[in-house]
C-alpha cells in the first residue's frame, strides 16, 4: 500500500493500527516524542486523516491556537473537550500521493514543534 511505502521511507518507527490505519513516532518534536496517526476514513470520496496529540490541557492559550490556525495550511489545531491540544488534517485519499503526504506531514511536524516550544517557553516564564 502507498502509505506503508511512504512510512517505510521516513526511517522512523511505524506500525499498522488497523485495516486502513497506521501510526508513526517521531522521537523529538519540540522536546518529546510525537505520535502521528494516519487513517483512511469516510465514504467515497474517502479522506486520509493525519492527527497527533500536541500537549495536555492548559499548556497553550486557545486564542493563540485560533491565531495560529489562520497561518496554517492543510493542518489545524483542535482540542478535546478536556482541553488536550491536537493537530489534524485531511487529504483527499485519491490525491494523497507521496509528495502531498510529505508536505502535509512536514507542516504538521512544524506546527507541533512551534506549539510545543511556545508551551515550554510559557511554562518557563510562569515558573520564574
Amino acid at each position: 500500500m502507498r502509505i506503508e511505502a511512504f512510512l517505510h521511507g521516513l526511517g522512523q518507527p511505524w506500525r499498522r493500527a488497523g485495516e486502513a490505519a497506521w501510526g508513526v513516532t517521531f522521537p523529538d518534536v519540540g522536546g518529546w516524542p510525537l505520535d502521528v496517526g494516519l487513517a483512511v476514513c469516510g465514504p467515497e470520496p474517502a479522506l486520509l486523516r493525519l492527527q497527533a496529540p500536541v500537549c495536555e490541557p492548559g499548556r497553550l492559550d486557545p486564542a493563540d491556537l485560533l491565531h495560529r490556525n489562520r497561518r496554517l495550511r492543510l493542518v489545524r489545531f483542535t482540542s478535546t473537550r478536556a482541553g488536550e491540544v491536537w493537530l489534524q488534517g485531511e487529504l483527499p485519499w485519491p490525491l494523497a500521493d507521496e509528495r502531498l503526504l510529505d508536505v502535509a506531514l512536514a507542516l504538521l511536524l512544524d506546527a507541533a514543534e512551534a506549539a510545543r516550544q511556545s508551551a515550554s517557553a510559557a511554562r518557563t516564564e510562569r515558573s520564574r
